[in-house]
């Protein structure tokens, strides 16, 4: 059979098969691959014509660049264009990767390493390993986590090697189209590898990704087009998104896929940023002039006066936040109906977490009366109830089920004494996303150690539908003499416990100017975790599934 028809790869001179071959499965993908067994898969795509390979140090952990080498060595050079991947170095005792899929492997595990000098020791472990004197694509390969580091060193590094000539062109392969539409938006790239996000079962990458790329003649390689098995076999426990989890997998929603572990609404609106933004997950307006306040009381009387969008809006500006979630300071439906109103008249609110009475026979239809595009949860203050199990009568759980069946995220203010019937909550509603507030308000300004709020707390990790906000704290510390070294060892343990992809920023402001004006509450969590996009901006889009959170 001749060479599959050739196209060439966006505005570079490298023209590729149409069809390429992925070299994953020859590390041992899920099962063990013997060396000779790989040669013949290889020499059956050189056959059937194929001329576009792809591999990776990851895969098999240096495996499939040994084996895809072992083969092409035969073949002439100029007939065909081999991809590899920069990003992650081989090292022996290095610990595995979390979900280590990799079987029959050599004694090295990958480290992730974006880093100039990381990337050009990457390409000549990857040539010798090949044995090979060239690479035509470079891949900057799974940067999920490491965005700055990936432009500032790797990019860097392949950018000059495409300008020496030593590489023909520089990609990304990600199995996420979000980074990579910030990619293109920022950088030069030739071409990107998107694994599993064009696909039957997931389209997303159609939304803005593809257009994008189509407007700056960047090529799209598709892989993953089976995600990882189960669209080649689909069985009961085949494999999605490279973990036997496919009964996780939602078919049948608008052609995309849904995050598996926090449940999102209004799917249509949840295509991701292009660029950072940054959310601000907790603030209030109230004005004690028209309405009152039960828990403001005279220890809160610096902050008894109106606040609204006019205060808030040039705050956000100075500290470069583009969207926030309003939430609900009364038991009040008339103050939800009033937030959402507000939101839709100011551009900066992204969403309402308003009220409605739980325990009501009729909450259904005050959530049906309520739903639009801006009502994004509910919240009750739970921990002004005398009742620590109150979360658990029959009534609130219809509520709280009523509000998951709406497709809303329901928020949990609670303190430790409520958090056991907080857990029991959140595992009989394993469908709805719950959010803890203020991190369950541990007592800070006492100076011991919270230990009952960190047992009671911890359990809720392994809760994959519970998010938890980085907010309120300073409020919980000694309001004069806080300090972000006070707050760290707290934070560090939400962080353990749930991991930054399900924790979220939130100022609390206006209570927060009891101990912190608006920037010092930001930054003295930057302090402490950096501006960790997720953090910051991506967990509260996605739980929240944010409107019009878009450049």
């Amino acid at each position: 059979m001749g060479t599959l028809k050739q196209v060439q790869l966006g505005t570079t001179s490298l023209q590729v098969t149409r069809l390429g071959l992925g070299t994953a499965p020859l590390g041992g993908l899920f099962e063990a691959v013997a060396d000779d067994e790989a040669h013949r898969v290889v020499e059956a795509a050189w056959k059937a014509g194929i001329r576009f390979f792809d591999t990776a140090p990851l895969y098999g952990h240096g495996l499939a660049e040994l084996r895809l080498g072992a083969v092409l060595s035969s073949k002439p050079r100029d007939e065909f264009v081999l991809a590899t991947k920069v990003g992650r170095l081989l090292r022996a005792g290095a610990p595995p990767e979390p979900g280590q899929a990799y079987k029959g492997v050599p004694p090295v595990n990958p480290v992730f390493d974006f880093s100039y000098d990381g990337v050009m020791r990457s390409v000549e472990e990857s040539l010798s390993r090949l044995g090979l004197d060239r690479i035509d694509v470079l891949h900057i390969h799974d940067p999920d986590d490491h965005f700055e580091e990936a432009l500032t060193g790797a990019y860097r590094a392949l950018d000059r090697l495409r300008g020496e000539g030593s590489i023909r062109a520089v990609g990304a392969g990600m199995n996420q189209s979000e980074m990579l539409v910030r990619f293109a938006r920022e950088t030069n790239f030739d071409c990107f590898l998107l694994a599993g996000r064009y696909t039957l079962l997931d389209r997303s990458g159609a939304a803005e990704l593809l257009p994008l790329c189509a407007e700056r003649q960047i090529a799209i390689i598709a892989g993953g087009v089976f995600n990882s098995g189960i669209l080649a076999d689909p069985r009961p426990g085949a494999t999605f998104n490279y973990t036997h989890r496919a009964d996780r997998v939602p078919v049948g929603r608008g052609g995309r896929t849904e995050h598996p572990g926090l449940p999102g609404r209004h799917s249509r609106r949840a295509v991701a940023l292009a660029r950072r933004v940054i959310v601000d997950s907790h603030h209030h307006f109230w004005d004690p002039s028209r309405r009152d306040y039960p828990w403001m009381g005279d220890e809160l009387a610096a902050i008894r006066r109106p606040f609204g969008p006019n205060d808030l809006r040039p705050l956000l500006a100075d500290n470069g936040v583009e969207k926030t979630i309003l939430v609900q300071t009364v038991s009040s439906v008339e103050e939800t109906r009033e937030f959402l109103e507000t939101a839709a008249a100011n551009e900066f609110v992204g969403g309402v977490v308003g009220w409605v009475d739980l325990t009501s026979p009729a909450v259904e239809e005050t959530i049906a009366s309520l739903v639009s595009d801006l009502l994004v949860g509910i919240r009750h203050q739970v921990h002004d109830e005398l009742d620590p199990r109150w979360l658990l009568r029959d009534d609130v759980q219809r509520g709280i089920a009523a509000v998951g069946d709406a497709g809303l995220v329901y928020d949990l203010l609670v303190r430790t004494r409520e958090l056991p019937a907080a857990l029991e909550t959140v595992r009989r509603h394993r469908g709805t996303s719950f959010v803890i507030d203020h991190a369950a308000k541990p007592r800070i300004a006492g100076g011991s150690w919270d230990a009952g709020w960190e047992k009671a707390l911890e359990p809720f990790g392994d809760e994959p539908n519970v998010a938890c906000k980085l907010s309120g704290l300073v409020t919980e510390a000694d309001w004069k003499s806080w300090t972000p070294e006070q707050l760290a060892p707290y934070v560090q343990r939400v962080l353990d416990s749930f991991g930054p992809e399900r924790c979220m920023f939130g100022s609390d402001w206006p209570v927060c100017l009891l101990a912190a004006d608006y920037a010092r509450v930001m930054d003295s969590l930057q302090q402490i975790v950096g501006l960790d996009e997720r953090i910051f901006g991506n967990t509260a889009r996605r739980v929240y599934s944010l409107a019009d959170a878009e450049p």
